[in-house]
Order: structure tokens, then C-alpha cells, then sequence
């Protein structure tokens, strides 16, 4: 099957990844293609315990193509080995029981789908 092949099969194509800014603060970028792409970005959450952030940049830096980098390892699993009560993929509530990672993650879907509306 060919790109656009595969394009004209779904009515959208979602891609969602979470990753550190240059302040350290942990954002959901959302990628939506239909016709055209859009990206959302979500608010931001502060992990306030920066020595996590300082151990998961010591890990090894995956390097996935020339634009796509990553470590072998998430925050939310560092989180864990000190906190084990803390579930990995939902780190945030170990900081904040009012927001969860899927309120992140609607809220940059939310944005991609406003740019939607507003092109």
C-alpha cells in the first residue's frame, strides 16, 4: 500500500508523544493528518523533584532516526523506583491528584482539533 493509499483508507491518523521542553516541564505533543497535518501541544506538568529529570538524562540516548531521539527509559518508570506506589504511565498524580496523563494528552488533542477549525 502506498502513502497516499493509506491516507485516503482512515479519516485521521493521531500520533501522541510525550516529551521534556528545554525547561524541563513534561508536554503531550499530538500530531493529527487529515488532508492536511496539525499539531496540538498540551499544558505543561513540572516534575518537582528535578533529581528524576537529572537521572533519566544520564540514561542512554536512543538515537531513532536524524530528527527522532530518545532515552530507553520514561520519567514516569524512574518515578517508580523511588515512589512505588506510583503508576509509571500517570506520574503526574504522584504530584497533583486533580490532573491525570489523559487529561493532558485530551487537552492536546483538543488543540490539534481547534486548528482544524480555525484553517
Amino acid at each position: 500500500m502506498t502513502p497516499e493509499q493509506f491516507l485516503t483508507c482512515y479519516k485521521y491518523i493521531v500520533s501522541i508523544e510525550n516529551s521534556l521542553t528545554e525547561k524541563d516541564e513534561d508536554i503531550c505533543y499530538v500530531v493529527v493528518v487529515r488532508g492536511m497535518m496539525v499539531r496540538g501541544e498540551s499544558f505543561s506538568v513540572v516534575c518537582k523533584d528535578t533529581c528524576y529529570i537529572q537521572e533519566m538524562k544520564k540514561q542512554p540516548l536512543i538515537k531513532y532516526n536524524n530528527k527522532i531521539s530518545g532515552y530507553s527509559i520514561t520519567l514516569g518508570e524512574i518515578i517508580q523506583k523511588y515512589v512505588p506506589s506510583a503508576n509509571p504511565k500517570d506520574w503526574i498524580q504522584v504530584y497533583d491528584k486533580s490532573v491525570t496523563r489523559e487529561d493532558q494528552i485530551v487537552d492536546g488533542i483538543r488543540n490539534a482539533f481547534e486548528k482544524f477549525e480555525n484553517s
